[in-house]
């Protein structure tokens, strides 16, 4: 399990083929002879667990699960419904993308996370200099973007100021 991502196979081949492709790809948990009907409800199945789904597909028949699903990934070389079904498109049909597709995501989000931090930091440091500066406020309340609420206090003569932050739910 790559990234913390559980990959799960749903094919319409039959139950031999689709364990040797499982096995081979190291793929634990597979759904054979699934018919195009049911790969929507397989979908729904896998989020009712609880599951973010990502669903890679490149026929007519993944089109409905392609929508349902909370990432539709079309393959490019597939049909015109699928690509219009999926919010992503792997536009040289190569599977492997969707790998790149999850590293550049998880990379994008670290660094997301990094500037909000930075932000914070710097909002926290401007409201302790203001905090020092209006020594007469005795406390002060800030929010930030991510529901953190900073408190500061400052007691009237002395030089100290307390800071302290809550991270909101």
């Amino acid at each position: 399990m790559a990234y913390g991502i559980e990959p799960v196979m749903l094919t319409g081949d039959s139950q031999d083929v689709a364990k040797a492709v499982a096995e081979e790809l190291g793929i634990k948990r597979y759904f054979a002879q699934v018919l195009p009907e049911d790969k929507d409800k397989k979908v729904s199945e896998l989020q009712a667990e609880g599951k973010s789904v990502a669903m890679v597909g490149d026929g007519v028949n993944d089109a409905p699960a392609l929508t349902r699903a909370d990432v539709g990934i079309a393959i490019g070389s597939g049909t015109d419904v699928a690509i219009e079904s999926a919010g992503l498109i792997l536009v040289q049909s190569n599977p492997m993308d969707v790998v790149n597709i999850i590293t550049l995501s998880k990379a994008t989000y670290r660094k997301m996370i990094q500037n909000f931090d930075l932000g914070d930091g710097l909002q926290c440091g401007r409201v302790a200099v203001g905090c020092r500066c209006i020594g007469s406020l005795g406390h002060l309340a800030v929010t930030s973007g991510r529901g953190i609420i900073y408190v500061f206090e400052h007691s009237g003569g002395s030089d100290q100021c307390a800071i302290a932050a809550e991270y909101g739910t």
